[in-house]
């Protein structure tokens, strides 16, 4: 019997990685022609792109799948190897860890882990003391994108 090991590795060599076609486009900077083949794979609203992946134009999206999909085909047999090392990272994570403050100006910014969050929370203080202000939540922030995403797809 064929160890796992190299039944998988006979499919990996059957895939083949997707290939974006080439697109030049030159241009001239400071005396100097450029040319790009790949330029069209940049779009100027890459960051709601990020959030909203349907605004991307549909060449750019179909590739992005591909190629996706072909990361998730070889590396399948190492999910639960990547699940393993996740779960062992957590662990040496201490539940409620925070940073030292830094002291700007007036201002002393830290962040911390709630427990039983993933991110840490951004925050800052007065430096002589007084309540403090959370500038940023990425899990709250998470929630909200989630949640976003559930409703635009009903």
């Amino acid at each position: 019997m064929m160890p796992l090991s190299r039944i998988n590795e006979n499919a990996m060599f059957a895939l083949k990685p997707p290939k974006a076609i080439k697109r030049p486009l030159v241009t001239r900077h400071h005396g100097i022609k450029l040319s790009d083949e790949y330029a069209w794979l940049r779009v100027e609203n890459w960051e709601e792109a990020m959030n909203e992946p349907s605004l991307l134009p549909a060449d750019i999206r179909t590739q992005i799948e591909a190629e996706n999909s072909y990361a998730e085909a070889m590396l399948a047999d190492t999910a639960e190897l990547r699940q393993l090392l996740l779960a062992e990272m957590k662990d040496r994570i201490k539940p409620d860890d925070s940073s030292v403050p830094l002291l700007d100006g007036p201002w002393a910014y830290y962040s911390y882990f709630v427990a039983g969050m993933e991110h840490a929370r951004l925050c800052r203080r007065p430096s002589g003391g007084g309540i403090e202000s959370i500038l940023l939540d990425p899990n709250l922030e998470a929630v909200r994108d989630r949640d976003q995403l559930v409703r635009s797809n009903l």
